[in-house]
Order: C-alpha cells, then sequence, then structure tokens
C-alpha cells in the first residue's frame, strides 16, 4: 500500500492505493525455490523476499553500477536479466548463491 495526500479545497485527503508486485521464481545453486516480488511505486523500489523456510523479508533498492541490487535485514539481492545473486550478509557475506529464473 502507498499512501499520498491530495487537497481538496482547504482540507488534504489521504489517499492510499495498492501497488501491485511483480512476482518472480529462481531455482538457486543450494537447489532451492526462492520467490520475489518486486515493486516500484516510482519514489522507491523494494523487493519483497520469501526464503525456502517461508519467512518473508523486504528490501530497499540501492544504487548499483549494473543491475537491480535490493539490501534489507541482513540480505542482498542482485539481480540482472534471468540471473540474480542472493546472499546472506552475516553468515556467508563473501560467498553468493546464483539463482536463475524458473520457466
Amino acid at each position: 500500500m502507498e499512501n499520498s495526500f491530495k487537497k481538496s479545497g482547504d482540507t488534504l485527503e489521504r489517499v492510499t492505493t495498492a501497488v501491485v508486485g511483480k512476482m518472480s521464481s529462481y531455482q538457486c545453486s543450494d537447489k532451492k525455490t526462492y520467490s520475489v516480488r518486486y515493486y516500484d511505486s516510482g519514489e522507491s523500489n523494494l523487493a519483497e523476499i520469501r526464503l525456502p523456510n517461508g519467512k518473508i523479508y523486504t528490501l530497499a533498492q540501492v544504487i548499483s553500477g549494473s543491475g537491480a541490487k535490493y539490501v534489507g535485514d541482513i540480505y542482498e539481492w542482485w539481480s540482472k536479466g534471468d540471473t540474480a545473486y542472493f546472499t546472506d550478509l552475516m553468515a556467508n557475506p563473501d560467498q553468493s548463491l546464483e539463482c536463475k529464473i524458473k520457466s
């Protein structure tokens, strides 16, 4: 959900709109499936990632030299084309899982 304000006469009205994200599933090098929903609200981009254990994390897009990079909590998700890299920045910051979009 995205909140914004609209001026109506001399008052402000709160306008709530749903931002629908694009869902993609990836098969990663650990042989597990990771589901990612990408949200583009214009001002900020988010990726909601569902780990194989069912836990869901929301990552915010950050500046990257190439592709789309998202960081949040202890995780990093970096995607470009049909490939993405998932990194647990606490447990294994120097090793990423390579992930490919499932067809």
